[in-house]
This record gives structure tokens, C-alpha cells and sequence, in this order.
């Protein structure tokens, strides 16, 4: 790693003097800090211009790391046994349309992992099936604009007539409509044992005496 810009490094999740560091030239060293010198060195990416993005170690296996790189052309996840092989991965976690920026892994389950990449994609990784099983909502890019017409939305709705049901058949009540910000909650005692749910307004609005009920 002579002259490579160092991306990441992690200490080793089983050894507290095993240091990885990844670089720009595609590499990952794993170092002895006893020894001080390197152990190993994995060779991530077979072009030297790939950086390798982020790395991860295996929470309960010693042995076994993740590595990304942010090459678009290559936006893979690595899993390497250090016992099988420095040159190839166990197996490649594809998903990503865009580079690997950052990578954790779950440390209460080995088995689950997450990515992030510059394609706006937050995916978790089950290891068993090597299979994407979810992805993370991002925030939205518009500035928050969608939150904005959803809080609009909200406010018409309340400006609207109310409507309550009966919990216990079909039976519908009408309330006035009331623009007050408050709504609480009245439960009434039915004959049939099920709970009238509607919504009054504090301030000096009352709510509408004339009921009507459809059977």
C-alpha cells in the first residue's frame, strides 16, 4: 500500500492487535501490530485504479471480511475467508447499480449486513441466501417538500366532516365538522357492547347533538 491513499480501517473483531486498512489501489493489508508488520494482503480489485471503499470484519469470525469498492463499473460487496484465499472471494453481493460508499455488519447477527452506495440505495444483505431482504428509505432529495404536502393533506382532512364507526357492526355517525386542532377520543356504551368512536374539538365548539345512525 506504498503511496495508496488509505480509505478505511477497522480493528479485528477477535484479535485486539489485528488492524485492517483498505486503499485506493484496490488493496486490503492486515496488520500485526505485535509484529509490526503486515500478515496478509488482499488483492479486492483486480484494477488498480478500484479503490476499495469500506471493509468490514466478521463479528464473531475473526477470519472472515467484507470489502466494497466505489467503482461504478464493480459496485460489489466481497466476502473473504483469510484461510481460503487473498486473490478470491468467497462469493460477490450484487445489488447495487452505483459504488459501495460504506458497509457495517450487524454485531448481534452475523448473518445480516448492511450497504450504502452512490445509486441512493440503502440495502440489508441476509449472508445465508446472499440476497438483498430490504431496503432503507432515504430522506427526500426535494428538500422536504413530500413531508410538506402531507402535513397540507392532514390539515383539509381535519377541516372536513368527521366520521365515526361502531366497533362492534357497521353502523355509521356523523359529527359536524369542527377546524379545531385537538381530537380526542370518546368511548360510549352501546347496547351491544361496542364502543362509539368519534372525534369532538376543545375551545368553544360543541359537538352536534342530532345523531344520525345508519342500520
Amino acid at each position: 500500500q506504498a503511496g495508496a491513499e488509505i480509505t478505511d480501517v477497522a480493528w479485528n473483531s477477535q484479535v485486539p492487535h489485528i488492524l485492517a486498512s483498505s486503499a485506493a489501489n484496490g488493496t486490503v493489508v492486515v496488520w500485526d501490530l505485535r509484529q509490526r508488520k503486515p500478515w496478509c494482503q488482499l488483492r479486492c480489485e483486480s484494477n488498480s485504479s478500484s479503490p476499495v471503499s469500506a471493509m468490514a470484519w466478521n463479528p464473531t469470525q475473526g477470519l472472515h471480511m467484507m470489502t466494497a469498492s466505489s467503482d461504478d463499473r464493480s459496485p460489489g460487496l466481497k466476502l473473504w475467508d483469510l484461510r481460503s484465499s487473498t486473490t478470491m472471494p468467497l462469493t460477490t453481493l450484487e445489488g447495487h447499480t452505483g459504488g459501495v460508499l460504506s458497509l457495517d455488519w450487524c454485531p448481534h447477527d452475523d448473518t445480516l449486513m448492511m450497504s450504502c452506495g452512490k445509486d441512493n440505495r440503502t440495502l440489508m444483505w441476509d449472508l445465508y441466501s446472499l440476497q438483498a431482504i430490504a431496503e432503507i428509505p432515504n430522506e427526500d432529495p426535494s428538500g422536504g417538500q413530500q413531508q410538506q404536502q402531507q402535513h397540507q393533506q392532514q390539515q383539509q382532512q381535519q377541516q372536513q366532516p368527521c366520521q365515526g364507526q361502531f366497533a362492534g357492526n357497521n353502523n355509521f355517525v356523523n359529527s359536524v365538522p369542527t377546524p379545531m386542532p385537538n381530537a380526542i377520543q370518546f368511548p360510549f356504551g352501546m347496547p351491544n357492547g361496542g364502543m362509539l368512536q368519534t372525534q369532538a374539538f376543545g375551545g368553544n365548539n360543541t359537538i352536534n347533538p342530532f345523531l344520525q345512525f345508519g342500520v
